[in-house]
């Protein structure tokens, strides 16, 4: 069985549509969608109606759950500010139908093959508000999985592709399809690749897993975010990476 996963899009289309023709070519039999579909980019109403017409099961993310409830959380400090704004902003864009939509969201998804256990969330299965990441240490990681049994856990949120083993269990992140990240100082900065995973599960209960990163026009993209209105775009495009 091959699963596309897909996480964090936020409102990038041409990203998204990168990632589509790309994975075609690999003949998916499921395509899961980890959630933070709509919010922070140029295109939240057209990202979310694409997601939409996969039929594909969407988990729900911590900024899915934003845009339908903007005071679930508060206008915080520093860099997070500018994308707080751009949410509410793609929020003030969705109609009543999208927002029923986004509602339907799963928590998280599981998926049965071969007699294993593949478990799809957005932060961790816990909550999506938390991230997963390949330093996050093995007590931590007993707290957020240990109640939910599986030989595969596959989660975004922190917008960083990763494979990481956990004892018998792996652990998957396929990155952003529309806001892929590099550290920075003074927090993330966004790059012009557009992120996402493809598992191969075999009945030998063998699991293979391929990591893309395809360029995308950036200054396309860039000016996607002028012509719409985007909240913060020229302070959004002045720290995006050219490398």
């Amino acid at each position: 069985m091959r699963l596309a996963i897909l996480s964090d899009v936020h409102g990038n289309v041409l990203a998204l549509e990168k990632v589509l023709a790309h994975l075609s070519g690999y003949a998916p039999d499921q395509i899961v969608c980890l959630g933070d579909v709509a919010a922070n980019g140029a295109c939240p109403q057209e990202a979310l109606h694409r997601i939409r017409d996969l039929s594909c099961p969407v988990i729900m993310g911590n900024m899915d759950a934003f845009v339908l409830n903007t005071s679930l959380y508060d206008k915080p400090n520093g860099v997070s500010a500018y994308y707080h704004e751009t949410s509410i902003w793609a929020a003030e864009r969705l109609n009543a139908e999208d927002k029923a939509y986004i509602a339907g969201f799963t928590p998280h998804l599981s998926i049965y093959e071969y007699g294993m256990r593949v478990l799809c969330y957005h932060g961790s299965p816990r909550n999506f508000d938390e991230g997963i990441a390949i330093d996050t240490p093995d007590s931590q990681l007993k707290d957020m999985l240990g109640d939910f049994d599986a030989h595969v856990y596959i989660g975004g949120h922190t917008h960083a592709q990763m494979l990481r083993r956990w004892g018998d269990k792996t652990i998957i992140n396929p990155g952003s399809v529309g806001l892929a990240w590099e550290p920075d100082p003074e927090g993330h900065r966004p790059v012009s690749y557009a992120e996402y995973a493809l598992l191969d599960l075999h009945r030998s209960k063998d699991v293979n897993v391929q990591f893309f990163r395809l360029p995308y026009d950036a200054k396309s993209y860039h000016q996607q975010m002028r012509d719409v209105g985007l909240p913060n775009a020229e302070w959004l495009i002045e720290r995006w990476s050219t490398s």
